[in-house]
């Protein structure tokens, strides 16, 4: 699905949208993009459960600093087995957790 929205912000006049989901047996695949002139926001993600999927977020931005902010998210939890793991990027600066037990 591809469509457009139209903004009153200067630089973002008109924002393109295109999403996809695709489904191969039982893995849901989607996938998201945002953008115009000044920023852009891109999404994947796949999801076998809700005990088990990933997803990754990157941001492009005019705000100085943060001009590319990265974010990746993996959970798996198989019986009593949980990890769970996050990771930001902001510019150059890295943030990362993991949960396991």
């Amino acid at each position: 699905m591809t469509f457009s929205i139209q903004s009153p912000v200067r630089g973002s006049e008109r924002i393109n949208v295109e999403i996809t989901h695709n489904m191969n047996g039982r893995t849901l695949r989607t996938s998201a993009m945002m953008a115009s002139k000044t920023f852009s926001l891109r999404s994947n993600g796949s999801i076998k459960s809700i005990n088990d999927f990933d997803m990754t977020f990157s941001i492009q931005s005019p705000v100085r600093g943060s001009e590319r902010i990265n974010v990746e998210i993996t959970h798996n939890m198989n019986g009593r087995t949980l990890r769970t793991s996050a990771m930001m990027a902001i510019a150059q600066k890295k943030m990362t957790m993991e949960l396991s037990g």
